[in-house]
């Protein structure tokens, strides 16, 4: 009954291990399958952001270098002011300025070449220059969005015969809005992109209600039903007609037991794996939304096979069976041990009550028992003796000559030199050895012996025991065995497994065979750092980072230098275990996840082909950049650029019209950039030969925790725009502001003035008699005069004040000042100035009138308190200064 309950206690500890071995590899099953999925979600969603990234950033290059030019902008400008007649004539100038460029769109991937009136007329189609004056308000949500805000928008819009991707950008000559103008790409030439990318099988599918609603009757026949939806249609000229392309067989597939709906994600795309006619595949749905609505209106399916999983789905089944047998052998070998355990208890009990020199002789060692009075030469072997050499008990006297034939020949000189050093030194002893049975058979004992003294001190008599443990020892050989074969089943898995000290070298305690398959050296070299330590095999770069880990748990990345020069990308599962000694050990299993890099490096290599800089970062460290950035800052590699630099910023140049950020500021500069309206996200850099550069900068998502960052040079574009600005805002003449800046900036201005409980001063002035130089030295010596006026007035004010030319030889000086009393000091140190000062070999003198600015009042009032102090002076003598 005893045994009976001790089997069902170990057979329900074997039930719990079982359990829980099976559901820790099916966790880890689960997990590295899991893994795929996200694995090739990434892979899709970083291939589509690239593939539409390239083609917007084509479509902004053709629209800033060869749309957004003056002699197109001021052709639509005209277009406002001008009869039917000569629209037509504009028209054709404009088509003619663009139709080389348009034709050669086809090379950017990119189509049709759209212009549009600020009220959402069509005005030259280039596909179609002879339709034009439609209003596109209730088709075109993209062209009313961009000329109602005056914002460039790009995205999906279903077409009303194709769909495609869109970039519609606003037109302005100067300040004013004129119009907008679009190009597309196809969702054929996006669809081919991606399958070149991918080397996967992909398809299209719109809502069929939005077709119904938006695409022209005559030319609903371009769609066709799914087989699986009545709510979505196929693009007949994007997905085959056979109906059994494979995204097409998978989605049945899927639909089996729930709707298409059921499956469809919103916001982001998403990955399943469907099993098909005997073999698994990933299908991805990419969600794609429309530009202005943000609605999800359209799907992209992408389809491959997935090789991996009844590889995974093996390796679990073989891993569970292996540990499950291997676990059962060694409970079994608990069993058995307790169960000798406890009869070897039982057998002490029934001893006790023998006589005195047994109960002696159980206090040594348990067991048989011999005893030998040293007198009288007796030798006495209990029966338990006679039984472990496989003898009848009492079968014939025990003799000391006996004893030693049942001994192994090789062992009995250490046995006979253990018994004579212990009456020498009248000390007990123990020994371990092997013995012949009667029957031949080998076994195995352990033998301890004390002695009794007299009263002298002589030794009168040896007592012993013999333990058989030949059970134990087959035990433990058959332990170890049972550990050579789990040895032999780590040997099995394809990933590196290994157990190894917590010092700088790694020194590998246990490693498994499959290190030579992965790196090229045999498992030996590692084991004790007999030839080399893993530490040497880690790539020197990510060697400080990996030996930096101190998590109990840890996951890493890293590269393995292979014995060819290669490197190998791996990835590393391991946590700290402290064995039964106390000694802490790292235990761990490290993957081959050399494809996968190489699968991101094959897009990364895409985007090194990017003529503009592309740099990726993760939170704030930079951990790519293309070869573009190397080029134009003059360095090798990334490793180069950050052995210098921290941070992509440090490049920006202050500058007041370019984002830059200051050397103390510690904020991200990329959430600074981000917070600014896109028309204010330029930067200026300069390149490693010292030239400026200007560039647009664009942010997007990489994934959940990594982001893109695209600078585009626009260096021409904005030379040009910076040149006519400042043409637009400054005389020509005497390089002061103009009129037309004042009176477009005078609130702001009398606001950045009065910020900081300043007032705003208003100076009007003159020069005296200017007529009569212009009249007598000539317009030139005027101009000359006028010049020279502006660059001493220029020389005696701070940059916070403003100096306007207002017409003829009348300025106009606005500038912070705290009193009325201070506008006339500051009218009187001018006009002595001028005074003291002759110009164009002339000397000449001015008349000043000023004012306070009121509160808010208006440009016009200010200017007019202000020429009536000018008027006093010129009617009083000139050469004077009045304030009022």
């Amino acid at each position: 009954m005893l045994a009976w309950k001790q089997i069902q206690k170990y057979v329900l500890a074997y039930g719990v291990f079982a359990l829980l071995v099976g559901a820790l590899l099916f966790q880890s099953f689960q997990s590295r399958h899991h893994d795929q999925i996200e694995a090739e979600s990434r892979l899709v969603k970083i291939t589509f952001q690239s593939v539409l990234k390239g083609f917007e950033n084509n479509a902004e290059l053709f629209y800033l270098n060869v749309i957004d030019r003056p002699e197109n902008t001021r052709l639509m400008k005209a277009v406002y002011q001008a009869s039917e007649s000569q629209r037509t004539e504009l028209r054709q100038k404009l088509y003619a300025n663009l139709i080389d460029n348009y034709r050669s769109m086809g090379d950017f991937k990119i189509k049709q070449l759209h212009f549009h009136l600020k009220n959402n007329d069509s005005f030259l189609r280039f596909h179609r220059p002879e339709k034009y004056g439609d209003n596109l308000t209730e088709v075109r949500p993209t062209v009313a969005y961009v000329n109602q805000k005056q914002q460039t928008i790009s995205g999906f819009e279903e077409g009303r015969i194709f769909n495609g991707y869109r970039f519609v950008f606003p037109l302005f000559d100067g300040d004013e809005h004129v119009g907008s103008v679009e190009t597309s790409v196809s969702m054929q030439v996006l669809i081919d992109q991606m399958q070149a990318e991918l080397g996967e099988q992909a398809g299209f599918m719109i809502q069929s209600a939005l077709v119904k609603q938006k695409v022209f009757s005559s030319e609903v026949s371009n769609y066709r039903p799914t087989s699986f939806s009545s709510n979505f249609l196929y693009e007949s000229s994007i997905t085959p007609h056979d109906g059994d392309s494979l995204p097409d067989r998978l989605i049945q597939t899927l639909t089996l037991s729930k709707p298409l709906e059921h499956f469809l994600p919103t916001q982001r795309e998403h990955t399943y794996e469907v099993h098909d006619r005997g073999a698994d595949y990933f299908l991805t749905f990419v969600p794609i939304k429309n530009a202005v609505s943000k609605q999800t209106v359209a799907y992209l399916m992408f389809a491959k096979e997935n090789l991996k999983h009844q590889q995974l789905l093996m390796q679990f089944l073989i891993s569970l069976l292996a540990i499950l047998v291997l676990g059962a052998l060694i409970f079994w070998l608990f069993y058995q041990i307790k169960m000798n355990e406890k009869r070897l208890k039982q057998l002490q009990r029934e001893t006790e009550h023998k006589n005195t020199l047994l109960s002696k002789a159980q206090e040594v060692a348990k067991l048989g028992y011999w005893n030998l009075d040293l007198k009288s030469n007796q030798l006495y072997w209990s029966d338990e003796v006679y039984r472990i050499f496989g003898l009848q008990a009492q079968e014939f006297d025990a003799t000391y000559e006996a004893f030693l034939e049942y001994v192994y020949p090789e062992d009995k000189e250490r046995l006979i030199q253990a018994y004579a050093d212990s009456l020498e030194n009248k000390k007990q002893y123990r020994i371990t050895h092997r013995i012949i049975r009667q029957n031949g058979e080998l076994g195995y004992v352990q033998e301890e012996c004390q002695h009794e003294l007299d009263e002298h001190g002589e030794i009168v008599r040896s007592i012993g025991t013999v333990l058989d443990i030949s059970e134990q020892v087959h035990h433990e050989q058959r332990l170890q065995s049972l550990k050579e074969q789990y040895q032999s089943l780590v040997q099995s898995v394809p990933e590196i497994v290994f157990r190894c000290e917590l010092d700088e070298d790694w020194t590998m305690l246990f490693v498994n065979d499959s290190i030579e398959k992965i790196t090229g050296y045999p498992a030996s070299d590692f084991i004790g750092n007999r030839v080399r330590g893993f530490a040497s095999i880690i790539h020197p770069e990510d060697l400080e980072r990996v030996m930096a880990s101190e998590d109990d748990q840890y996951e890493l990345e890293y590269r393995l230098l292979h014995r060819s020069g290669e490197i190998v990308y791996v990835k590393e599962h391991g946590q700290t275990v402290t064995l039964e000694e106390g000694h802490e050990v790292l235990e761990g299993i490290i993957a081959d996840v050399t494809s996968e890099k190489q699968a991101l490096q094959r897009l990364q290599r895409f985007i090194d082909t990017q003529s503009q800089i592309v740099i990726v970062r993760k939170g704030r460290e930079l951990v790519y950049a293309n070869k573009s950035l190397f080029k134009f800052l003059g360095y090798v590699d990334l490793s180069d650029f950050n052995r210098h630099h921290q941070c992509m910023c440090e490049f920006f140049l202050p500058q007041e019209e370019f984002f830059h950020v200051e050397p103390t500021d510690d904020r991200d500069w990329v959430e600074v950039l981000l917070a600014l309206p896109g028309s204010k996200r330029n930067v200026l850099m300069q390149d490693h030969a010292g030239k400026r550069h200007v560039f647009s900068v664009s942010v997007n998502a990489f994934d959940e925790t990594s982001t893109i960052i695209t600078f585009n040079d626009i260096s021409d574009t904005m030379r040009e725009h910076i040149d006519w600005k400042y043409r637009a805002s400054h005389d020509p003449l005497t390089s002061c502001l103009n009129r037309h800046f004042l009176e477009k900036n005078y609130q702001e201005l009398v606001s950045e003035m009065t910020r900081f409980g300043k007032s705003a001063g208003l100076i009007l002035f003159d020069v005296d008699f200017f007529k009569n130089i212009n009249d007598t030295y000539g317009h030139n010596r005027g101009d000359q005069v006028l010049k020279a006026l502006a660059k001493l007035v220029q020389s005696h004010v701070r940059d916070s004040d403003r100096l306007i030319r207002w017409g003829g030889e009348e300025f106009l000086l606005l500038f912070p000042v705290d009193s009325l009393e201070g506008v006339e000091a500051f009218a009187s140190h001018l006009r002595a100035r001028i005074e003291d000062n002759p110009m164009a070999n002339l000397a000449l003198t001015c008349s000043f009138g000023g004012t306070l600015i009121e509160g808010s009042e208006k440009l016009k009032k200010s200017i007019s308190r202000a020429d009536e102090a000018l008027y006093y002076v010129k009617e009083n003598g000139r050469n004077g200064v009045r304030v009022q």
